[in-house]
């Protein structure tokens, strides 16, 4: 839950920098090269945020939400957890 996140935040932000790049470039050859080499680096980057939990243990808390295995988020935090997702969830349901 929290890495979709993550990623999706990286994921657009990475769209919006490669449609301003496009939009320096007068020449849209060079314009379409320079996305694609952010693009590419941008490819790379995402594994490295993903496993940088993994990683860099020490600085970082292990994962509290996991779909597999024993979680480690505590009853007295999930609860409250939930019921915030499932707010938000009604609340699009019902305003949009």
């Amino acid at each position: 839950m929290g890495c979709s996140h993550h990623l999706n935040v990286d994921i657009a932000v990475s769209l919006s920098g490669c449609g301003g790049l496009f939009e320096a470039y007068e020449n849209k050859t060079a314009a379409a090269r320079a996305c694609a080499v952010l693009s590419l680096v941008g490819m790379v980057n995402i594994p490295i945020i993903y496993k940088s939990v993994d990683w860099w243990y020490s600085l970082h808390q292990p994962a509290s939400i996991k779909f597999t295995g024993s979680r480690r988020l505590i009853r007295a935090c999930s609860t409250p957890c939930v019921m915030i997702v499932a707010f938000y969830c009604l609340f699009t349901v019902t305003c949009c």
